[in-house]
């Protein structure tokens, strides 16, 4: 929800919009991915419960490893870094000059 009021609020420092576009873009793939792993895993567990159980796991994994990649990027940005990440960081560089 931050991300949402900065981008619409803030129109004078592309820092903090470009931090507020990647952190959408983040978020919003995301959602596609988790959305994605979560129909696959009850597609594996109705198959199997041992292939959903691993798989489960798996996903937990990987939320420890977004969680560990959202931190990063928040000590980034608290540097005044502007780290990009590839590919969404290119498209939050253009939308935050406003191109």
């Amino acid at each position: 929800i931050f991300s949402i009021v900065a981008v619409v609020v803030e129109k004078q420092s592309r820092f903090v919009r470009f931090h507020a576009f990647q952190s959408l873009l983040v978020h919003v793939a995301l959602i596609v991915v988790v959305v994605a792993m979560q129909v696959f895993s009850f597609v594996l567990a109705a198959v199997s419960g041992l292939l959903g159980l691993l798989f489960s796991l798996l996903f937990g994994l990987l939320g420890l490893g977004i969680l560990g990649a959202m931190i990063f990027l928040m000590v980034k940005a608290y540097q005044n870094e502007e780290y990009m990440l590839p590919t969404l960081g290119e498209m939050a560089k253009n939308w935050s000059a406003g191109q």
